[in-house]
């Protein structure tokens, strides 16, 4: 089950001989399942007449509550994924009766269905997160597909955030994982924190047009309007008003770097690490001034914005963090990799920015468990205490044995 339908289409042609039932998060995807013939159950089916459940279990409470968080649709709303705004559609007792009722459905579902594994493309849906735990809960081999950020291997994971531990390392994935040390550290990998978009007048132009277009079909559309913005703002904001800001601002930040500080590279809003691991969603850029606040003078807190909130923030939020006499803001003026060799040491919310930093050698902290956790070398925050985290840093020491081995379980079964 899970909610790439492209991707879900591939693995069944691939697996040919197994049984296939698809959940659908998306009407749109309803036509394209319909036109396949394909064994589905439907987002929208889970909703319908909601049942009045009991409130005062805190379990229950805290697992619908971690659904909510997870899905941005409900969390933020419609143009959550444009401005980070957290503006949802529905009121609180009506998004609890929405999850509740998708739960119990869920739960009848699989069970009727009866599935020998769970296979989900991405975990971003209450539905997806819902049915995730169920699995687990009742013992169904549950699977993850995600991305290793090791040049372009995928893999099967069983957790969300932790990686499981197989310390053997064949000879294939060895000589694949010196190859991949040995070309990173030459020549640098780059993420997502390095993406630039290029502006094109005339391409904006032509994705305007046709995005207005797919709005006005959308109108004679069955669709759920509830957690997607209009085509034509998504690409009037994304194409055009957030580069021109970006453009605007970028000189005002990009300013030289200390010669002692900490290296901060800021995540894409909203963050789900933070929805999920924190119930109170603390956003970035409270705890990038937390960690700030306590830095002696002399030293300081460097913050890279990522490229997709660029044009997104208000000013207001960047004059706020560049006032702060130990923070520098940079934008795109500076290469992670050089941020990350320059520094201290790194903290980072979680995401590949930790297996970077691990290949430079550099000591990391992050917010929440991630896939790159090495005992003495990467490690989650136990406390945002500037002294206790300096203390964990200071105990580090780089193991290229253990850099070896993570990544050769991150390849472990990848293709």
């Amino acid at each position: 089950m899970g909610s790439s339908m492209t991707a879900a289409f591939r693995l069944q042609e691939k697996l040919n001989d197994w049984k296939f039932y698809f959940y659908l998060s998306d009407r749109e995807e309803f036509q394209k399942a319909n036109q396949r013939g394909l064994n589905f159950f439907a987002e929208w089916e889970l909703i319908e007449n909601e049942p009045v459940i009991n409130l005062n279990n805190p379990a229950y409470n805290e697992l619908l509550n971690r659904a909510y968080l997870m899905d941005r649709r409900l969390s933020g709303g419609a143009s959550n994924g444009l401005f980070g705004q957290l503006l949802p559609k529905y009121s609180m007792e009506k998004t609890y009766e929405i999850l509740s009722s998708a739960n119990q459905k869920i739960r009848h579902k699989i069970e009727a269905i009866k599935p020998d594994a769970c296979i989900l493309f991405s975990v971003t849906t209450f539905g997806d997160y819902l049915i995730y735990m169920y699995c687990k809960e009742r013992d169904i081999p549950t699977f993850i597909v995600r991305g290793t950020k090791i040049e372009n291997f995928v893999n099967l994971f069983t957790d969300l955030s932790v990686l499981d531990q197989n310390n053997h390392i064949s000879d294939e994935n060895s000589n694949t994982v010196n190859t991949f040390l040995k070309n990173s550290r030459k020549q640098k990998i780059e993420y997502e924190g390095s993406l630039n978009y290029k502006f094109n007048l005339v391409k904006v132009f032509r994705s305007l047009i046709i995005s207005g277009l797919v709005d006005i079909k959308r109108m004679f559309k069955v669709s759920d309007r509830h957690h997607k913005a209009s085509s034509f703002k998504r690409v009037y904001f994304k194409e055009f008003m957030f580069p021109l800001r970006h453009s605007l601002r970028r000189n005002n930040y990009n300013s030289e770097l200390p010669k002692d500080y900490i290296f901060f590279p800021l995540h894409a809003e909203p963050e789900i690490a933070l929805q999920l691991n924190n119930i109170k969603a603390i956003r970035q850029y409270d705890l990038a001034i937390m960690i700030a606040d306590q830095i002696p003078f002399g030293k300081y807190l460097v913050l890279k914005e990522h490229p997709r909130n660029f044009g997104q923030k208000p000013s207001e939020l960047y004059k706020k963090l560049d006032n702060h006499p130990r923070i520098k803001l940079v934008f795109d003026s500076h290469s992670t990799s050089e941020l990350i060799e320059k520094s201290a040491w790194v903290f980072s919310l979680s995401g590949s920015c930790a297996l970077e930093s691990l290949i430079a050698s550099k000591p990391i902290l992050t917010y929440v468990e991630t896939y790159y956790t090495i005992s003495g070398m990467c490690e989650a925050v136990g406390s945002l205490d500037y002294q206790s985290m300096l203390d964990k840093v200071s105990e580090f020491e780089h193991d290229e044995s253990k850099l070896i081995s993570l990544i050769s379980q991150l390849l472990n079964g990848s293709r």
